[in-house]
């Protein structure tokens, strides 16, 4: 549907986005290392659109907004952490201790302008006519938000002996939001604080396999004000998973089974799409399975598949619960194979492989029956290394050109899979 949306005046979307990143690594001793990493990122988003609002009861009216907008941040983070071997009587201990922090800065300025009874603004998605006009834009959103967080962290893995390993850690983490809103000349401040431990334990019957254990607790804020104009509750987590992982030289592989509970996830309010609502708490439990490795002389073969049960345990009369949540398949798998073989004198691969993503629901509504349909996608990749210091590359992704649905906000805004797309690489070491 969105082919038949757009007018002359659009243009596209100016889409910015700069960054640098520095790392430093310096080995103190033969047992201690000290490293530490700043990064720098700079974004805009600016520019007109228009959007579906309504599609009447005759199936082809479709009623339109149109939107511009003016979004721009900046993200300034550093860390420094400090790793160390040492012994205490029997016990073998890798210690990591740190501590991160981060600026965020993020301005929105958005003007908009819903259909009308007396302008509709609307187009027949079967016979589209462009060239139609929107009522004046009018402000909606003019907020500035900046964020400042500080982690303090620090784990040990312990090694019990030939077969037991034991991790334990915790995190300290500080954060401050400020975010204004000019409009309606509101202001919230809000300061959290979290800490997060985390432990796991390995056991290695033999040198293949190893069985694990984890659970852990998290904390992330969240970005943004609600339609109230109140400033979102931290994301906090807690999660347990087992799991086993086998080893042999030529093929590995990984099974695990988790349990996890996010309080406050973010997701679109299906009140006003401007704005983000927190969905209560969400439980994901699941299955996940991957194998590699090498089958036959230069034919490596790499598959995976999950089962995913994500779900609002608790909602509101927004949200309901028990309802899946939104753009989560239950069932996804991918495999993918490739050959190596002498050619001239240099090497090539040839290869391929599929992927397939289950049935989602496409919406968090209350009332929500809107699913996106399952898909499955191939790709073709090749690549020739003449010699040591140049290699080429084709990759072919969605390689019979399928149509998909990859995500969607609404039955209304729903995001397409990208086409068949080539890309060819070149590399060259100096």
């Amino acid at each position: 549907m969105s082919r038949f949306l757009g007018e002359p005046g659009d243009g596209p979307m100016t889409v910015r986005s700069l960054g640098q990143q520095l790392f430093i690594h310096h080995a103190l001793s033969d047992d201690w290392t000290l490293q530490a990493g700043a990064s720098y990122r700079d974004s805009e988003l600016k520019g007109f659109s228009t959007e579906a609002n309504k599609l009447l009861a005759d199936g082809r009216s479709l009623n339109r907004q149109r939107r511009h907008r003016n979004f721009s941040a900046t993200d300034v983070s550093a860390r420094v952490e400090l790793l160390g071997k040492f012994r205490t009587g029997t016990l073998a201990h890798e210690v990591l201790a740190g501590v991160d922090a981060y600026h965020f800065d993020d301005q929105r300025v958005q003007l908009r302008r819903n259909p009308s009874a007396a302008n509709a603004y609307a187009i027949d998605i079967f016979n589209p006519v462009y060239g139609g006009k929107a009522d004046p834009l009018a402000l909606s959103i003019d907020t500035q938000e900046g964020q400042r967080a500080r982690g303090l962290y620090v784990q040990d893995q312990l090694d019990l002996g030939a077969q037991w390993k034991a991790l334990a850690g915790v995190r300290h983490d500080t954060y401050t939001q400020d975010v204004r809103n000019n409009r309606l000349n509101v202001s919230n401040r809000q300061s959290l604080s979290a800490t997060s431990p985390r432990a796991g334990l390995v056991y290695q019957p033999s040198k293949a396999w190893s069985l694990y254990a984890s659970a852990a607790k998290g904390f992330r804020p969240n970005s943004g004000i609600s339609i109230a104009n109140q400033a979102f509750p931290a994301e906090r987590s807690r999660s347990y998973e087992l799991g086993a992982k086998l080893e042999t030289g030529k093929l590995t592989g990984t099974v695990a089974v988790y349990d996890i509970r996010k309080r406050n996830v973010l997701s679109t309010n299906p009140v006003n799409t401007d704005f983000a609502i927190a969905a209560g708490e969400v439980g994901s439990r699941g299955l996940e399975l991957d194998v590699s490795g090498e089958v036959a002389r230069g034919l490596r073969v790499s598959g995976a598949y999950a089962y995913t049960n994500a779900t609002v345990t608790r909602g509101d009369a927004t949200i309901m619960t028990g309802s899946r949540f939104a753009n989560v398949p239950r069932h996804s798998a991918n495999l993918l194979a490739t050959q190596q073989m002498a050619l001239g004198t240099g090497t090539a691969s040839v290869g391929g492989g599929v992927q397939y993503v289950g049935e989602r629901l496409g919406d968090v509504a209350v009332s929500s029956s809107f699913t996106l349909p399952a898909y499955t996608t191939a790709r073709l990749l090749a690549s020739y290394t003449p010699d040591a210091r140049l290699r080429l590359a084709l990759n072919v992704e969605n390689l019979f050109n399928r149509s998909y649905y990859a995500s969607s906000y609404s039955p209304l805004w729903v995001a397409p899979g990208a086409e068949r797309t080539l890309t060819l690489n070149a590399h060259y070491r100096f």
